[in-house]
C-alpha cells in the first residue's frame, strides 16, 4: 500500500475487517492474515464465500418430517 493511499473502512467486526484503498486494493484481514486483494480478485473470493456459505445451509437444514397418517381401526 503506497503511503499516499487513503483507507476507508467498509466493515469491521470482532472476526474481520475490510479496507478499501484509494489504490483499488481490498484489504481483507481475518485474525493474524491479511488478503490484499484486487477488485476483480475480491468479487470472486466474495462469490465463492456466498456460494461455500449457501452450500452450507443447505447442507445443515434439518429434513423436515414426513406426515403420516393414522389409521384406527373402529369395531
Amino acid at each position: 500500500m503506497k503511503e499516499s493511499c487513503q483507507k476507508k473502512t467498509l466493515i469491521s467486526t470482532p472476526e474481520a475487517e475490510i479496507l478499501h484503498c484509494s489504490c483499488g486494493i481490498y484489504h481483507v484481514a481475518l485474525e493474524n492474515m491479511t488478503l490484499h486483494l484486487s477488485p476483480v480478485q475480491f468479487r470472486k473470493v466474495a462469490r465463492v464465500f456466498k456460494l461455500a456459505l449457501g452450500m452450507m445451509t443447505v447442507q445443515q437444514k434439518p429434513k423436515a418430517p414426513v406426515a403420516r397418517k393414522l389409521f384406527v381401526q373402529s369395531k
